[in-house]
């Protein structure tokens, strides 16, 4: 781990047999783009979406094949970019398949067909006519191996009972690091911010940390991932697998005839160096230094609601009824709901609706939706119906839920030319400071606004600020 030089010992060992010294070799590094996958999970109550898996590495060939306003339905796609996961701006791909079949297999199995490769160059060696691979500042860059790591994720985290990352392990076993000086020198490697993922036979290194991430790799966010390279010749980054030392990876092989570096704390390692992106990299993959990406920038709005009640349905859903305090948006599949029981402010988990609402289809006036999400884990400990006194009487029970209740943000993408009145721009922008109650009511957000106040615009992913017109 990058996020910094030192770091605790010990570490997960998954699927280690006593006796095995199975050794696994690096075989390849590639890049590509970082998204979360998600499938159809079909059961004798319907079909619903669920997450398959979270941080694949996919090719630039993969292509949004329903955009924004198609009528194409879930037959006549393979692979549907559905929104970001608001919490990290990770794009969720679609594949309207069951999961369990070969169709969702071999598209899955698919996506990391047209990876790039990069080079094995060491410092130094690159030329004009011998030039380092490029690779764009927010990529995802894929170690793969010939065998089984015998590592789970615990190997460079510790996690809480909720999942966070609290501290991290083994942090000089894989490091991405930024060359500064001559790199066989001390002080020629600086460690750069990056989350490790953990799969089977391969290691994903993402430099890009958004939402909760940096705060819990103990760094800051870092939404434009590595640096610039300052030309367009030499490598400004490397990888570096420690093969020594007591924090390396106990199976990586120890190979004779591999390219042979030191990282960050001066251990012999595995290594690769390339360049990262500039702002003179443009080609087909390449925009500005930064992965060319085809999907259109969103606006994403935070509209605040209150939870009425939750309903476990199995050991993957949940039903739960949002009360809209008068707002007007319909809500669909892919939007998120985000939980806040206190005053906080800190989500008590987020879950996506996996099925399109029936109560306010076509309908975004309607003011109590029952809607099936993604299972959290304890939500059913915050039901507001668990609380002595919670009103029977529809006309008692709203003022009381806006009173008592947790909130209940839906964080949904803005669809403009849409039906008539489905979703209202006044959710999809927000004032700081915000409107203040007049009369003891929260007005609309355009309303009663601070003539100091700021405008805030949320997106779907990070954008280059350098690229905004203040009048787009």
């Amino acid at each position: 781990m990058a996020a910094c030089s030192g770091g605790g010992g010990g570490g997960g060992v998954a699927g280690a047999q006593p006796g095995d010294t199975t050794q696994a070799k690096l075989q390849r590094i590639e890049y590509g783009r970082l998204v979360d996958v998600y499938g159809l999970q079909v059961t004798q109550d319907g079909a619903s979406i669920a997450l398959y898996r979270s941080d694949v590495v996919i090719g630039n060939n993969i292509e949004d094949q329903r955009p924004t306003g198609s009528t194409l339905s879930d037959e006549e796609v393979l692979y549907d970019f559905d929104g970001a996961d608001p919490d990290t701006l990770q794009p969720r791909l679609f594949i309207p398949r069951d999961m369990t079949g070969s169709a969702f297999r071999a598209a899955f199995d698919a996506l990391d067909d047209q990876l790039r490769e990069v080079s094995p160059m060491l410092f130094g060696q690159g030329s004009a006519s011998l030039p380092f691979s490029v690779v764009p500042r927010n990529g995802a860059i894929k170690l793969s191996f010939s065998a089984p790591l015998g590592i789970d994720d615990s190997f460079f985290v510790s996690r809480n009972s909720q999942g966070q990352v609290t501290g991290l392990r083994n942090t000089e076993a894989v490091q991405l690091l930024k060359i500064v000086a001559d790199p066989t020198q001390p002080s020629g490697l600086v460690p750069l911010p990056v989350r490790v993922v953990v799969e089977e036979r391969a290691l994903v290194l993402d430099p890009v940390l958004l939402g909760t991430e940096g705060l819990q790799y103990q760094t800051v966010n870092n939404a434009a991932g590595m640096p610039s390279s300052p030309d367009q010749i030499g490598a400004n980054i490397r990888v570096a697998i420690a093969i020594d030392g007591p924090l390396a990876i106990p199976r990586v092989a120890l190979e004779t005839n591999g390219l042979r570096g030191l990282n960050n704390s001066g251990r012999n390692s595995l290594v690769r160096d390339f360049r990262s992106g500039n702002q003179d990299d443009s080609s087909s993959d390449l925009a500005r230094g930064f992965s060319r990406d085809p999907l259109p920038l969103r606006i994403i709005g935070e509209i605040p609601m209150f939870l009425e009640n939750v309903r476990n349905l199995d050991s993957n859903t949940q039903e739960v009824t949002v009360y809209k305090n008068g707002i007007s948006h319909e809500i669909d599949r892919g939007d998120v709901i985000r939980f806040v029981a206190d005053s906080s402010g800190v989500p008590f988990g987020s879950a996506g609706v996996v099925v399109d609402p029936e109560d306010d289809f076509n309908a975004p006036t309607t003011q109590h939706v029952r809607l099936k999400i993604r299972r959290i884990a304890g939500l059913e400990n915050i039901n507001p119906r668990n609380i002595p006194g919670y009103p029977e009487l529809l006309s008692e029970r709203e003022p009381w839920l806006v009173a008592n209740a947790p909130r209940a943000i839906c964080v949904a993408e803005f669809a403009a030319g849409a039906a008539a009145g489905r979703d209202d721009p006044r959710n999809f922008l927000a004032f700081s400071p915000t409107p203040l109650v007049v009369g003891g009511v929260q007005p609309a957000p355009n309303e009663f606004v601070s003539p100091f106040a700021s405008a805030i615009v949320r997106f779907t992913k990070p954008i280059d600020i350098e690229t905004v017109k203040w009048a787009d």
